[in-house]
C-alpha cells in the first residue's frame, strides 16, 4: 500500500483545487458540496430497495457522465461519493477521469486515501483514466502523488501525447473483454497507458498494435485509459457490473441522444483527425481542474463554460 508523503509535489493550483472543492465552495457547476444527499444521483438505499449501489468519486472531473450510465442499469443506483460515510454505503466504486493531481489533493483533503485504499483492497473499483493513474501501484517517470494503489501495474500520464492527439480510436480486445463482446472503440482524451503489468494482472484491450495494453483486470479491480462513458456505450459498464461484480443485470435503458450529452456530437469515425468532439470531452473531464493546453481565448471559453478553469500556455 502507498503511504502519502508529508509533501505531495503538484502544481499549486491543484492544490487550491482541492482545498475549494473539499471545503464545499463552488469550483465549476459540477463541483456541489457533499450535503445534502438527496442529489438527484444520491438515490437512497431505503428506497430502491435490494438495488445494487455504485458510488462515483464526486470531488473533480467527469464523474457526472458515470452517475448518467450507472442510473441507465436497471436495479443499480448511483451515489455521488466525497465523504467515507459515502463510500461505506456502497458496493463499488468508479474512480473517474478528471485531473489525477488534484484528485489526489481532493482524496487527501477529504481524508478518503486510506478508505479508499481499504476499499479497493476487497470490493469492485473500476478506474477510468485518472481513474487507472489512482488505482496503479506505480507511475512511470511522474512525480509522486497520492495513489490508492491495489493494481499491479505501472502507468504513463500522457502516453499518448499532447490534446491535439486525443481522438476516438479502436483497440484489439482479448481475454473475458473479447468474450463479453464490449466496444472496440472509445474516446482518448489525454490518455494514460500501460507500461508494465505485474502478477495476477489480465490484459482486455491493447492498442491495434498488440503490445499496448489500454484495459487490464485484476481481480476485482477494473481499469481503462478511454472513455466509455461518453460514447454511447455502457457495455463496459455492464462488463464492470456483470463479470468484475458479479452483478446479474437486467436490460438497461435506451441511451440518450449523443448530441444531448457530453461531447454533444455524433461519434466520429474511430482513428480519423482529432475534432470537437475530444476538444469539448477534455474540458468536462476538468471541471473542477485546471487546464494546462489551452492556446487561445476560444480554447478558454469552451473550457469554462463546462466548469474548468482555463491557463493559457
Amino acid at each position: 500500500r502507498h503511504v502519502l508523503p508529508k509533501v505531495v509535489a503538484a502544481p499549486a493550483a491543484a492544490m487550491l483545487v482541492a482545498a475549494l472543492a473539499v471545503s464545499g465552495v463552488l469550483v465549476g457547476p459540477a463541483a456541489r458540496p457533499a450535503a445534502p444527499r438527496s442529489a438527484p444521483h444520491a438515490l437512497s438505499m431505503a428506497a430502491a430497495g435490494e438495488s445494487f449501489s455504485v458510488g462515483v468519486l464526486a470531488l473533480q472531473g467527469g464523474f457526472k457522465e458515470h452517475l448518467s450510465a450507472v442510473e441507465r442499469q436497471a436495479g443499480v443506483t448511483g451515489v455521488e461519493v466525497r465523504t467515507p460515510a459515502d463510500l461505506a454505503s456502497v458496493d463499488a466504486l468508479i474512480l473517474p477521469g478528471g485531473e489525477s493531481t488534484a484528485q489526489g489533493h481532493c482524496i487527501v483533503e477529504a481524508s478518503m486515501l486510506k478508505p479508499l485504499q481499504e476499499f479497493a483492497a476487497s470490493k469492485p473499483v473500476w478506474g477510468v483514466c485518472a481513474g487507472m493513474i489512482l488505482l496503479a501501484d506505480g507511475l512511470k517517470q511522474s512525480e509522486p502523488q497520492a495513489l490508492v494503489g491495489g493494481l499491479h501495474a505501472t502507468i504513463e500520464r500522457n502516453a499518448f501525447g499532447r490534446q491535439i492527439d486525443s481522438r476516438f480510436r479502436s483497440m484489439s480486445l482479448q481475454g473475458s473483454a473479447a468474450a463479453a463482446g464490449v466496444s472496440e472503440a472509445a474516446y482518448f482524451i489525454r490518455a494514460p497507458a500501460v507500461a508494465e503489468c505485474g502478477e495476477g494482472v489480465e490484459v482486455l484491450a491493447t492498442l491495434p498494435d498488440g503490445e499496448t495494453a489500454v484495459a487490464v483486470r485484476q481481480d476485482n479491480l477494473l481499469a481503462t485509459c478511454f472513455h466509455p462513458e461518453i460514447s454511447g456505450d455502457d457495455s463496459w459498464l455492464r462488463f464492470f457490473l456483470s463479470t468484475v461484480a458479479g452483478r446479474d443485470l437486467d436490460e438497461a435503458e435506451p441511451h440518450p441522444d449523443l448530441t444531448t450529452v457530453a461531447p454533444w456530437q455524433p461519434l466520429p469515425r474511430p482513428d480519423s483527425a482529432v475534432d470537437t468532439a475530444v476538444k469539448r470531452a477534455f474540458a468536462v473531464f476538468q471541471q473542477g481542474g485546471v487546464i494546462m493546453d489551452v492556446v487561445d481565448g476560444e480554447q478558454a471559453r469552451i473550457a469554462e463554460e463546462a466548469g474548468a478553469g482555463a491557463a493559457v500556455g
